[in-house]
């Protein structure tokens, strides 16, 4: 890789690490009670209301 592109890669990526920052501040505002927040993996865990599925191909759902 050339210097003047890793640079131009450089910028590209930390002008959208700006964006994911800013938004990830949103989202954290938005959140209207704290302690609804997710806190950890296994919080998540607890909450997920769909079955997970480590099969490499899933049909489609013919009631659609």
């Amino acid at each position: 890789m050339k210097a003047q592109d890793f640079h131009d890669y450089h910028v590209l990526v930390d002008g959208q690490a700006e964006n994911i920052f800013a938004m990830r501040d949103d989202v954290g505002v938005s959140t209207p009670d704290r302690r609804s927040a997710l806190g950890s993996i296994s919080d998540i865990s607890q909450r997920q209301c769909l079955k997970n599925s480590n099969e490499e191909f899933v049909a489609r759902n013919e009631d659609e």
